[in-house]
């Protein structure tokens, strides 16, 4: 019994590590999950996911404003056998208890973080039946099995999703590398502390899915020394030093935002050309010129971001 207990209250740890996720990135996981619905990438409007006449709340309830519907999204680490009834009542609930007298169609998905929480009966087709056989209900759902997918195809995207790349089959054997490219992205792409914190965390969180509390923490702990002591960390540091000195002294806020802007750029730099050694063990002279001689910091992102899914050097886009 108690040992039930326990598992049940890590599955809620996990569930509420993904839903922070969710709200931390929205547009990322936006960009990941839409395209498996037919619908074009839109922007996110969270909505309220309680039902509080039944006591019960569905995990995320989005309004996509674009195509005038609702994305409903519901995480599962362990096995529930009622998933496909649960998906069914909130999704019916959360249509109904939108305010607007004209109601919006409403696209349930559900995600499993891991193979022990899958079961032959999700299949994306919920079907109830009266006592003669005859269909009395279809619901369909979208079914997004996490462990199937690519571990380059998640990091690829936005920060946001790179977490669930290290829950794939095709992870296990490149965890070190993978685990430093998470943080090295989070840092070249976070600015704000406590969010860049809040995704490693809950990315070292999700990994206890699959692996064991002390190779997570052996990994993040030295992945995490690797980027504390680069030369990546003093870069963001002195540009955002030089400006600023540069803004105090011109009396002119633009003069510390050019200097952040410049350590930021520098920072990206060296990150993408860190991680193309990495994986093709050098970068061409030209190649590398042409990355230091980049200073736009959308444009760097997308490049790290290509450098993950690359087969050769020669595919990068610089």
């Amino acid at each position: 019994m108690t040992e039930h207990i326990h598992r049940g209250n890590m599955a809620k740890q996990y569930d509420s590590t993904f839903k922070q996720l969710f709200d931390d990135c929205a547009p990322d996981m936006a960009a990941w999950i839409l395209p498996y619905l037919g619908i074009p990438n839109t922007s996110f409007v969270p909505v309220n996911s309680e039902i509080a006449t039944l006591q019960i709340a569905a995990d995320k309830i989005f309004y996509l404003p674009e195509v005038d519907s609702f994305l409903h999204l519901e995480s599962q680490t362990s096995r529930d056998l009622e998933m496909p009834d649960r998906c069914l009542e909130y999704n019916v609930f959360g249509r109904r208890t939108q305010p607007d007298r004209e109601r919006k169609p409403v696209h349930s998905v559900l995600i499993l973080l891991r193979r022990e929480a899958d079961h032959g009966t999700f299949t994306g087709e919920h079907t109830i039946r009266h006592r003669d056989d005859s269909v009395y209900l279809t619901f369909r759902y979208h079914v997004v099995r996490v462990w199937e997918h690519g571990t380059d195809e998640l990091f690829s995207g936005g920060i946001g999703v790179a977490p669930l790349g290290l829950l794939t089959d095709d992870a296990s054997e490149r965890l070190p590398e993978l685990v430093h490219r998470l943080i090295a992205r989070a840092t070249a792409e976070v600015e704000e502390p406590q969010l860049r914190e809040r995704i490693i965390a809950g990315s070292s969180l999700l990994m206890g899915l699959r692996y064991d509390e002390v190779l997570i923490r052996t990994l993040f702990s030295e992945a995490r020394d690797m980027e504390e002591s680069s030369v990546y960390q003093s870069l963001i540091r002195r540009g955002q030093e030089r400006g600023r000195i540069e803004g105090k002294a011109e009396g002119k806020a633009e003069g510390k935002a050019e200097g952040k802007a410049e350590g930021k750029a520098e920072g990206l730099q060296l990150s993408l050309i860190t991680m193309l050694e990495q994986r093709f063990g050098s970068v061409p002279p030209d190649l590398e010129a042409r990355i230091r001689a980049t200073t736009d910091t959308t444009q760097l992102q997308m490049a790290i971001r290509q450098s993950i899914s690359i087969a050769t050097i020669t595919e990068l886009s610089m």
